[in-house]
């Protein structure tokens, strides 16, 4: 006699991750506080090959301008561990150093900071989230001007080909 057994079934990873490229298309949205922040003057601030590029200057004269590209809202698992890797250039020849952080939901992930008062170089930096509740969240690119300065010659920061893992 003989006993017939299903195979068992192939797990099926329940850590996935919907982030869509950074484009105004795919629902990101940039914000400059203030509004008028950023001297549209000359360069650009603005979505570029997947992540956002700011090379504009700030108002001569303020001294806390941010620029915040933010995702739609991605679901996030607790426990899973999630793997953010981008390119970047940074100049920092001008006089007002430039700042960058990745963040989930305000929170800046180590590995991705940088500022262009230490770091006149471009390449690659990968950065690792692992939540510790589940839901919606928001991934940010946040761009951040030294408030120490009021030189209106703030330095560049162009961020690329931002993409995410998980296991």
């Amino acid at each position: 006699m003989s006993i017939a057994t299903a195979a068992p079934a192939l797990a099926v990873s329940a850590c996935s991750v919907d982030l869509p490229p950074a484009s105004e298309e795919n629902g990101w949205v940039a914000v400059f506080d203030p509004e008028d922040g950023i001297d549209p003057s000359r360069g650009v601030a603005e979505f570029a090959n997947g992540g956002y590029a700011l090379t504009m200057n700030p108002v001569s004269g303020l001294t806390d301008v941010t620029v915040t590209a933010s995702s739609p809202p991605t679901e996030f698992i607790a426990g899973n561990t999630y793997t953010f890797t981008f390119d970047f250039v940074a100049f920092g020849q001008n006089a007002r150093d430039l700042s960058f952080d990745l963040r989930v939901d305000g929170e800046a992930l180590p590995g991705s900071h940088i500022d262009t008062g230490t770091t006149n170089s471009s390449g690659s930096l990968t950065a690792v989230y692992t939540p510790t509740t589940s839901g919606m969240k928001t991934v940010e690119l946040y761009f951040f001007f030294d408030p120490t300065s009021t030189s209106a010659q703030g330095d560049d920061i162009t961020i690329t080909d931002l993409a995410v893992t998980c296991v």
